[in-house]
């Protein structure tokens, strides 16, 4: 929706392993700097040590902050933020604060995490944001409970994951519920 959005900075707030980092820079290419941000040593250093073994150049030298989102070290920001699985686990007000352009935020496609995404939605809209994806409307959202938002993706298994999830089936679907606002309207 807008392809002309090219962010060089990168905040992966509540970061674990990396995961969306990876999956950012590989859409951006043109993403310089990112930054791992999570309270979670342990996954910390593993986010570390995969970026470093490969992947994007941003990802082998990326900046890690053992930190909780709402008491960051200094000035954190970036053109993109994303929170990816994490708004139960951190308050959100701050890395809103952080994101100088477009934030992105994933939850599991339940009515929970769906719940969560709502609230961000009515307080980014509240702040004068404007939505990208899902909805490009600025209007109360039409979904009322029991029904919530959601979507689906088909992953692949592979044979050691379809052992430790003790699997019949090569695959899984992925429920998920997302939100996507920008700072700016329009196309970028």
């Amino acid at each position: 929706r807008r392809p002309q959005f090219s962010p060089r900075t990168l905040l992966d707030a509540g970061s674990g392993p990396g995961t969306a980092s990876w999956a950012a820079t590989s859409a951006y290419p043109g993403i310089s700097t990112v930054t791992f941000l999570d309270n979670n040593l342990p996954f910390l250093k593993l986010a570390s040590s995969l970026a470093s073994e490969g992947g994007h150049a941003a990802l082998q030298g990326a900046r890690v902050l053992n930190a909780d989102v709402s008491n960051l070290p200094g000035k954190v920001s970036a053109e993109l933020v994303i929170a990816a699985y994490a708004l139960a686990e951190m308050p959100l007000a701050k890395a809103r604060e952080t994101c100088e352009h477009t934030l992105l935020v994933i939850e599991p496609g339940t009515p929970q995490g769906f719940a969560r995404i709502h609230s961000v939605r009515i307080s980014r809209l509240a702040a004068g944001a404007h939505l990208v994806a899902p909805c490009t409307h600025m209007n109360s959202c039409p979904m009322q409970p029991p029904d919530w938002c959601h979507f689906s993706v088909r992953l692949a298994r592979r044979r050691g994951h379809m052992h430790a999830k003790k699997a019949k089936v090569p695959f899984e679907d992925e429920n998920f519920s997302y939100l996507i606002a920008a700072r700016q309207p329009g196309a970028l």
